[in-house]
């Protein structure tokens, strides 16, 4: 069996260190290279032929960001970021994630993380390997295209009256997925939008504030108590699950585990309380969260989308929604934004 070959990017030696020493232990898997930055990493990585790059971002000389945009414009390939937990970190995975890499990964804080670490970081270097390398469009030219106008944050609808709920689920190649869709949404589109995508806590509060730039609509971070309203897309905090009650209140549960927020806690919830209102859209991201939650929104009489193995980085998640029987459409993810003109 080929090997992966794996070519780590980071200033730090101990960091370099901790890896080599996780990824020589998997024998599906080979280091054959490492640079200290983004300069000498563009020298070795078309000599060394990669199959995935795992890089740091803040470097000296040239920065793990630098480094991806060469990487998706000169030699395609799985890029995996090494981050951190805090505010200031969630931007710049942000914006590495918008350059085009494919998932993160926090760094260790201490030797129990190493070892919790160990698992993920091998699990996510077999999984990204086999992914479509998906190019960025110019999220900033999209939204000049579309000339959207920018609403002030009051100016959000307090209509209790909700026609429709749409909630997402996305986990790996989401924020990109979620991007490109949300800011292709209809100018008369207005239903509420609860997502679900899988990421740590800080992460989720950049993301929605990211977004909010890009849409007609008010983006916002879930809190815990507020009420659902129209012309809004709630993110569900990072590390959390997010449930919607049965007075149309969100509800934060503290909860253990990596895939957080659960798409299925979200779906179930909100085909209970709003049934046949709900669109279910379930977008790229490995495993099958969702499934349960579909499966409840068919049954209550709301409708689910797919995203197509056309565009999804990763397919295990609408796959399964697929092989279920489940999908009332399948499109691929620039095309969903049309689908939902059809609900508005």
């Amino acid at each position: 069996m080929k090997k992966i070959r794996v070519f780590l990017v980071d200033d730090s030696i101990s960091i370099l260190k901790v890896l080599t020493t996780i990824f020589v232990s998997d024998p599906e898997i080979e280091i054959c290279g490492w640079a200290t930055n983004g300069k000498d990493a563009i020298d070795k990585i078309p000599q060394l032929k990669p199959d995935v790059v795992v890089t740091d971002i803040e470097m000296p000389e040239m920065g793990g960001i630098a480094l991806i945009k060469f990487i998706e414009r000169n030699h395609p390939l799985p890029v995996l970021v090494f981050s951190t937990y805090t505010y200031e970190g969630a931007k710049v995975t942000y914006e590495a994630l918008e350059a085009g890499a494919i998932d993160f990964l926090c760094k260790p804080k201490s030797k129990a993380d190493v070892d919790v670490l160990k698992d993920e970081l091998v699990s996510k270097i077999k999984i990204i390997n086999n992914v479509k390398i998906i190019r960025r469009v110019d999220i900033d030219k999209l939204k000049k295209e579309q000339n959207i106008d920018l609403p002030d944050e009051e100016e959000a609808s307090t209509d209790s009256t909700i026609k429709h709920l749409i909630v997402i689920g996305a986990s790996t190649g989401g924020p990109y997925t979620l991007e490109v869709l949300i800011s292709s949404l209809p100018d008369n589109l207005t239903h509420p939008i609860v997502v679900a995508l899988h990421m740590p806590p800080n992460f989720t509060k950049y993301f929605s504030e990211k977004l909010n730039l890009l849409t007609h609509y008010h983006v916002k971070e879930v809190e815990d108590g507020e009420r659902i309203l129209n012309s809004t897309i709630y993110i569900g905090q990072g590390g959390r699950n997010v449930k919607i009650n049965s007075n149309s209140t969100f509800s934060i549960i503290k909860s253990e585990g990596d895939a957080l927020p659960s798409v299925d806690i979200l779906f179930e919830s909100a085909g209970s309380v709003f049934r046949n209102k709900v669109v279910g859209i379930v977008l790229t991201g490995m495993g099958n969260d969702g499934l349960k939650g579909a499966r409840r929104i068919k049954e209550t009489g709301g409708k689910i989308i797919a995203e197509s193995e056309e565009s999804a980085v990763i397919y295990g998640m609408p796959k399964c929604i697929i092989d279920n029987n489940l999908a009332d459409e399948i499109a691929h993810f620039a095309v969903i934004p049309q689908i939902l003109s059809g609900y508005a």
